[in-house]
Order: C-alpha cells, then structure tokens, then sequence
C-alpha cells in the first residue's frame, strides 16, 4: 500500500521520517493490521480528517495513542498526563493504527 504525493480519499499517511519526509504508507482509509516493512519506522502522520488509535505492538495491542484529526510533524509523545509519569517514546514504534470510524 505504497503511494506517491496524491493522498487517496479520506486517507492518512504515515511517514518513515519527521515533517513528512521519506518512505509514506497510504492508509486509504482503512485501519492497519501491522505497518509491514514500515513497522517500528513511522515518524510523522498526515491526515485527511481522520482519527487513528496507534498501537505499539501489531494486531491493535499494546500501548496506544488516540491521535486527532491533525497533522504530527513528529511523534515523540509519551504517554501520561504530564509526560513524566510512564515514558512510552512513539517515534519508531507503532505497529499498527485502528482508524476511528465516523458516527
């Protein structure tokens, strides 16, 4: 599910590097099961009015991340209220993305 620079419709894009540079996986819309040879590689996320729960591990498990309908230049979040309590690094370490259906 490689694509060039035209996003499919409704479509988020997951980055191998920061600010949107490298290797880009097209989500087409859908939710990701494993990344496969971009697992543990995605550094940044661009979306088209989508929101994704991101997931450490592949099959939707381990820890996760509720992103927004925004773009992340760069995804060295961590989880907790205040960044300090349980240090989760994101960048190179998602595995998988639910996306977030519609009501």
């Amino acid at each position: 599910m490689l694509l060039g620079s035209v996003p499919a419709s409704s479509a988020a894009q997951f980055y191998d590097h920061a600010d949107f540079r490298g290797e880009v996986y097209d989500s087409y819309g859908s939710s990701v099961f494993y990344f496969e040879h971009m697992n543990d590689r995605i550094s940044s996320i661009r979306s088209w009015g989508e929101n994704y729960v991101l997931y450490q591990d592949y099959g939707y498990r381990g820890h996760y991340k509720v992103t927004g309908r925004d773009d992340y230049h760069d995804l060295r979040w961590h989880n907790g209220a205040d960044d300090t309590i349980l240090f989760v690094p994101w960048n190179d370490s998602i595995s998988s993305a639910a996306r977030i259906q519609d009501r």
